[in-house]
């Protein structure tokens, strides 16, 4: 345990680098954001009107990407960007152009997975894929096949966003149940949007509602992609986050996201300056992490078939 707290104090230190200091100056226009959040609609838009003069075969993996786009887009405006006024920016992430995933709720679980003491816990980190060892004895053989499943990255892709909306149906359960009325206003304002954007896309574009459902459910699977492992268990805090040493496509597409240590260390910081946050200080944000570290996506795939880790958690809270 000393090591561990060596290891979190080492990595602790790096929030206090020149950069970090100033994650978000007082009078910094962010216009990189800003340009993201104008590009991603326009590309949305523009996907729409022409989709049926590009072809499915083509528009419909350009969607795929340009929703994946704006998740990421919707990222970093759930922690506090392009401006200081959080409600403000809030209005450029509700449009759940993705469909899956309710803004107000992505942004409440994932803020509460920014402890970064509580990463991969189960049933305290809200983004853990792990499970803890009390309840997996109690899972059927159905029940432990899927975590396994849901462990290749095959099976995460497959099957990760079924799960994250069987998920989000429990909490609409219990948001119900509780007469949760602040939730359920947020859930219905999001269903609602969600219902308008695919009469839009059938009626205006005639883009059919399955076609844009499956589309939705791609760019979630991608998204996927990213986070697959981007925590592991360790009894260092510091040591449970990746650094994915991706190539520009990625970069852009998650906003740098895979410096996912970095981020993480600077959470307030602009994706824009996460990349030179993180090669300015490369060597030190690798030791912090226990060299946790992958040169692309392409390390993963040989987890295609092949579960990254087992789905127990090796040290659950007591």
């Amino acid at each position: 345990m000393p090591r561990a707290r060596a290891k979190t104090r080492e990595i602790n230190q790096l929030t206090h680098t020149d950069s970090a200091k100033m994650p978000r100056g007082t009078t910094e226009f962010e216009w990189p954001t800003w340009l993201a959040i104008f590009l991603v609609h326009l590309a949305w838009l523009l996907l729409l009107r022409n989709y049926q003069a590009l072809r499915p075969a083509l528009a419909a993996p350009l969607l795929v990407l340009t929703l994946t786009w704006h998740s990421s887009i919707c990222h970093e405006i759930l922690h506090g960007h392009p401006t200081r006024i959080g409600w403000f920016n809030d209005l450029f992430a509700q449009l759940p152009l993705a469909l899956l995933v309710p803004y107000t709720t992505f942004k409440q679980s994932h803020l509460k997975h920014h402890r970064n003491d509580h990463i991969t816990l189960p049933d305290i980190d809200p983004e853990s894929f792990f499970t803890d060892p009390a309840k997996w004895r109690e899972k059927s053989p159905t029940g432990r096949a899927l975590a396994w499943a849901n462990m290749t990255l095959v099976g995460r892709m497959a099957f990760g966003p079924a799960i994250a909306l069987g998920k989000l149906l429990g909490r609409i359960g219990r948001s119900l149940r509780h007469r949760n009325w602040t939730a359920i206003a947020g859930y219905f304002l999001h269903f609602t949007l969600a219902g308008a954007i695919i009469v839009l896309a059938d009626r205006w574009f005639h883009i059919p509602p399955w076609q844009y459902l499956g589309i939705a459910y791609l760019s979630h699977s991608l998204l996927l992609l990213r986070s697959y492992f981007e925590h592991r268990p360790r009894a260092a805090t510091a040591e449970r986050t990746v650094i994915m040493e991706s190539c520009l496509f990625w970069q852009i597409l998650f906003l740098n996201n895979n410096f996912h240590a970095v981020h993480h260390a600077n959470p307030k910081m602009p994706w824009y300056r996460l990349k030179r946050e993180y090669h300015r200080n490369r060597e030190r944000y690798l030791a912090g992490n226990g060299h946790f570290a992958y040169r692309g996506y392409r390390d993963w795939l040989k987890h295609l078939f092949k579960p990254v880790a087992a789905p127990p958690h090796p040290f659950p809270p007591k």
